[in-house]
């Protein structure tokens, strides 16, 4: 009975581990689809930016 505790404990740790895991890619993701959301305002300030400077000149 004793190596059925000693699998459930590293069954339970293996579970925690994944989990941070998960929780950390998540986190990644999210990051990275904030900067996607931010990259087409950035891309047209540009782009006003530098018709802006042709019709200048």
């Amino acid at each position: 009975m004793q190596w059925a505790h000693k699998d459930v404990t590293i069954n339970i740790t293996w579970v925690n581990q994944a989990t941070q895991e998960t929780g950390a890619a998540a986190y990644t993701v999210l990051g990275v689809s904030s900067e996607l959301t931010d990259q087409p305002k950035n891309l047209r300030q540009q782009v006003d930016k530098f018709l802006d400077q042709i019709r200048a000149d």
